[in-house]
């Protein structure tokens, strides 16, 4: 870059706006001679501001002015030792080992990943990653105590332009986040995510239906045939008992409901068509019975939801943080518009996981979201409903088999400042980390509350027999006490002396 002056260089830069990568090799030559002491501001200014460190300044057209900012004599770049026609300018500028530079963390509540820096037994997950990482490179991880709550302000705006500019502001190097892999700010860079949670539609166990209200019924077909035999028998009857169709049909309707027959047919064709009718009848009776008393003695649960169609048709409602409609909408309109559609209110009110996770167990009448760490919230994860997806190939045998519905990966990472200059040193040790597995070890520790027990609503459970188990009983009951009644009336009535 061939500037007039420090100002001309810092224009040009902004005219850039991010659009560059400030932990590449600079090379500036100013057409006007710098005093030492210019270089030294030209040097302070490129690093406070824009982070740029490896910066080689030609000046006389034959000096090679450079400086380490990580050096001991720099004071983790806070002195500008001056360093002048070295072999190799631009090497050795990042140094393994830092003399316990600082390194300014914000942070805010982020669920067990992030519980308090300044609780050295259980701080959560993501921060002992950045402790880890501190301790390898001998960095001074500083956590800072006046922060903005910049999840909850994410999780309400659907994007991180707080944080952003609370990072810009005050010039903060790192901020603990979990974010899709896709999400991209000039503004900012991604550590690479030391853990990526699957996301899944669940929800809460089938809850028993009891329409005790509702007394068992044939299905159409059933009661067609039913009518049909009793016209067809009633026909029949006349020409081989040799009555009329009237008595016919009140003889045969009798057998139907079971009532006292008074006058046996003596026939032997008419004896076998009656004791035919009648077993036809009884088994009827029967089977109408059994599906009664299975109606009214074994419980019944909602229909089970086992991918996105059955969840669109169902009627069950859903309760997520609005920062997933970015999700959703990838999967088109229809699948979004309708799981959008029945979104209970109260989500928009809420501000933590932990939130999202107590207000499911306790309610158990909507579906949520949950990622694979949030399942260790709970003693019993295994009864939950979670959906699946269709047609996954296995490919050792090639056969169809069903896995669980990710819908979204989401991942735990970290924000830094635009140009941080030990990025690629985070990343080199984020990977040493999941190679190792230590991630796990530090998600697991982080989970040690009380568990939450999701009540069961298919167990066996032994219950005292209350009204509303036997209320079918009494109102069949009642129905046939009073058309008796009704009958004994008419006799009285209208019975012949």
């Amino acid at each position: 870059m061939v500037e007039n002056d420090l100002n001309d260089l810092i224009a040009t830069i902004d005219k850039i706006n991010y659009n560059f990568n400030s932990r590449a090799k600079f090379l500036i030559m100013f057409q006007k001679n710098f005093t030492d002491d210019e270089l030294k501001h030209a040097f302070a200014t490129l690093w406070s501001y824009y982070y740029i460190y490896n910066v080689v300044i030609v000046t006389n057209t034959t000096n090679f002015v450079t400086w380490y900012p990580y050096k001991r004599k720099s004071k983790c770049g806070t002195v500008i030792n001056l360093v002048t026609n070295v072999k190799s300018p631009f090497d050795g500028k990042i140094p393994k080992k830092f003399n316990n530079c600082p390194v300014n963390v914000t942070w805010t509540a982020l669920g067990f990943a992030v519980k308090s820096p300044f609780e050295k037994n259980d701080p959560g997950y993501s921060i002992r990653y950045l402790n880890t990482i501190g301790e390898k490179l001998n960095l001074e991880v500083v956590y800072l105590t006046k922060n903005i709550d910049y999840i909850a302000l994410a999780i309400k705006t659907g994007n991180w332009t707080d944080l952003i500019q609370h990072m810009k502001q005050y010039k903060i190097d790192i901020a603990p986040v979990f974010e899709n892999l896709g999400g991209t700010y000039k503004e900012v860079e991604w550590v690479k995510p030391f853990y990526q949670a699957g996301q899944y539609f669940v929800l809460p166990p089938r809850k028993i239906i009891r329409n005790t209200w509702k007394i068992y019924t044939f299905p159409p077909e059933i009661w067609l045939t039913l009518i049909l035999s009793l016209v067809i028998m009633s026909i029949f009857w006349t020409k081989i008992a040799k009555v009329s169709l009237e008595t016919a049909f009140f003889f045969i309707f009798e057998l139907i409901i079971q009532c006292g027959v008074t006058k046996v047919p003596r026939k032997i064709l008419a004896r076998i068509c009656f004791i035919i009718f009648l077993l036809g009848v009884c088994n009827l009776n029967w089977l109408y019975q059994t599906k009664l008393s299975s109606e009214l003695t074994q419980p019944r649960y909602e229909p089970k939801i086992e991918n996105i169609a059955d969840l669109m048709k169902s009627d069950k409602k859903l309760c997520y943080f609005g920062f997933y409609d970015k999700v959703l909408k990838l999967f088109g309109a229809e699948i979004y518009q309708n799981l959008a559609g029945r979104r209970l209110q109260k989500s928009e009110f809420l501000e933590a996981k932990t939130s999202v996770l107590y207000d499911f167990v306790e309610d158990l009448s909507y579906g949520t979201i949950l990622g694979e760490t949030d399942f260790m919230f709970f003693k019993n994860p295994e009864i939950l409903e979670i959906l699946y997806q269709d047609n996954v190939t296995n490919q050792l045998n090639s056969t169809n088999i069903k896995s669980f519905f990710q819908f979204h990966i989401l991942a735990i990472t970290n924000r830094v400042r635009k140009g941080f200059p030990l990025l690629e040193l985070f990343d080199e040790w984020t990977f040493r980390i999941v190679e190792s597995g230590l991630q796990f070890r530090w998600i697991q520790d982080s989970y040690n509350i009380p568990k939450l027990l999701i009540p069961d609503q298919r167990n066996d459970r032994l219950v005292a027999l209350k009204l509303e188990h036997v209320l079918s009983i009494f109102i069949i009951y009642g129905v046939g006490m009073s058309a008796a009644f009704l009958v004994f009336v008419l006799e009285i009535l209208y019975a012949r002396k």
